[in-house]
Order: structure tokens, then sequence, then C-alpha cells
């Protein structure tokens, strides 16, 4: 009886190479859960956050497993993936977060810092990140013909 090997597992799913379509599929799939969870979040009952991030963590894993081919793609390492994924969101929140603080002491009468470097500076960084996953993953064309990841996807066919 053969026995399970998740770690070989994870290696097969993630060999070989995606084309830009596969990955702007994937970031629709991505914007649909994220629209969802922000809908879950609106509905506030007691279990909204868990199922929230019962949506959008798998649907992150899966936007980073196409990452990951769209590097092999372009013939880079998809170790990198996490960092076109991973981070934007992460800083999306984090700018959520520090101007909701900066509004919500305002609204208490707390006077809050005449100017908000920190919110603004990560929103900064967090649309550059975007913008920058954006382009790296969804603009630029893969590696022509075959590379270290195997045969160039648009030779499948449209």
């Amino acid at each position: 009886m053969a026995r399970f090997d998740p770690i070989g597992a994870l290696r097969r799913l993630v060999q070989g190479r995606a084309r830009r379509r596969t990955f702007w599929q994937a970031f629709a799939v991505w914007l649909f859960a994220v629209a969802a969870a922000l809908y879950i979040l609106s509905l506030s009952g007691p279990f909204a956050r868990g199922l929230a991030l019962a949506v959008v963590i798998p649907n992150l894993g899966f936007l980073t497993l196409v990452a990951v081919l769209r590097l092999h793609d372009r013939d880079e390492p998809g170790w990198l993936a996490p960092a076109y994924t991973i981070l934007p969101p992460f800083f999306i929140l984090l700018s959520a977060v520090l101007w909701a603080r900066h509004f919500v002491a305002a609204l208490n009468g707390a006077a809050p810092p005449p100017f908000p470097l920190l919110p603004i500076l990560d929103t900064v960084l967090a649309v550059a990140l975007l913008l920058w996953s954006l382009v790296e993953l969804g603009l630029r064309p893969g590696t022509p013909g075959p590379n270290r990841y195997g045969p160039d996807p648009r030779d499948d066919g449209p």
C-alpha cells in the first residue's frame, strides 16, 4: 500500500508553467472571494470573521500556487510567490487598520496626529506592491520556448 507523501504532492502541484490568462482567472477568483468575505463581514454575526477567513485563506493559497507557476513561466524561482501574493493584501489590511485607528481617535475626541504619516506611507506601499505584483505576474510575458520548469504553455494551444 502506497503512503501519502504531502511534500511530493505539493511538488507535483507546482511543477510546470502557467500563462498570463491563468493568472488573471485566478486573480478574478481571488477578487470574488474578497468581495464575498467583505459581504460576510458586513453581516457581523458571531461567526462572520471565521467564515470570512475560511473564504479568503484557501483562495489566497490557490492564487499563490498560480503565482508559482507564473514565476516558473518567467524562469524565476517559485519561492518568490508569497512576496507577490501575501505582502500586498497584508499591507492593504494594515493600511485599513491604521486609517481606522486614525479616524476613530478623531471621532472619540482625541487629537489625532496633524499629519497621518504612517497611514499614508503604508497606503503608498500597499498600492505600489499591488501594482508591482500585477505587472510582474499578469503583464510580463513568459520565457519563450522551454525553460528549466517545463515546456512553453503557449505551445498547448489557446
